[in-house]
């Protein structure tokens, strides 16, 4: 099964770095409780963006079906809800 990136038209990175430094905080922490993560949360903005796009694409690239769904899930709810 192949594993499209979140907004196809934008791509992975481009959607995950339109997120304030307090979402991205928020989707590493979500990360690491419901992907048996260990990411840290400090840092630039950049290097947060870094970890959530390297970690996923890494989930993708090995067919993590599981993990890459949690992610996007993830994601959507941070970037909808703002939690």
């Amino acid at each position: 099964m192949y594993l499209a990136p979140l907004n196809p038209s934008q791509g992975l990175r481009h959607t995950v770095k339109h997120n304030t430094v307090d979402k991205l905080k928020q989707i590493l922490t979500g990360f690491n409780d419901q992907c048996q993560t260990a990411f840290v949360k400090s840092g630039k903005k950049q290097d947060l963006i870094d970890r959530i796009v390297t970690q996923m694409d890494a989930w993708r690239q090995s067919n993590n079906i599981e993990k890459w769904t949690k992610a996007q899930a993830i994601l959507y709810q941070v970037r909808t809800s703002g939690v």
